[in-house]
């Protein structure tokens, strides 16, 4: 009986210790890996949240531009952002944004169903697709964050409908 009642008192062997820390260790890395997955995914949406506001903000002063004249016949690539860049009291970006306007200017001819590179004023029948670009730089150099949004803009009338107008 003596025996019998030190087996039962005798506590913990070491390997049994090891086994319950390495895991509890496990949890814990497994769980601070989520935490950690959630703070960068948290980040990465407030950057796309930020930099899709401001670019609807831009594309907003880009309409009010050219409702005011300020259309572009067959702009090239950056007419827009590089007005907008030369203007910074018109779009207050937050630091760490670049505003950029990547590709060339597209038109329509308003009977086809594509879109098309503006070759010259001749073929710029006064609708246009521009697509402007916020990036948010990373710390690495890379951007963090890239929002684009295209924006249909269409030549202002005054009197009588020219031909194209």
């Amino acid at each position: 009986m003596l025996a019998t009642l030190r087996r039962d008192q005798r506590g913990e062997t070491l390997v049994e210790v090891l086994v319950t820390v390495v895991i509890l260790g496990l949890a814990g890395t497994a769980i601070m890996g989520a935490v950690a997955l959630s703070a960068r995914a948290s980040d990465l949406n407030r950057k796309q949240a930020t930099a899709g506001s401001y670019v609807r903000g831009v594309v907003e002063t880009v309409q009010n531009y050219v409702a005011a004249g300020g259309y572009q016949t067959c702009g090239a690539a950056g007419v827009y952002a590089t007005y907008l860049n030369n203007n910074p009291a018109l779009v207050d970006l937050p630091p760490g944004y670049t505003l950029t306007q990547p590709a060339k200017v597209d038109t329509w001819d308003g009977t086809t169903s594509t879109w098309s590179t503006c070759a010259s004023a001749a073929s710029d029948y006064g609708v246009q697709r521009v697509r402007f670009q916020l990036l948010k730089a990373g710390t690495d150099g890379r951007p963090d964050s890239v929002e684009s949004l295209y924006v249909i803009l269409r030549k202002p009338c005054s009197g009588s409908v020219p031909t194209p107008c």
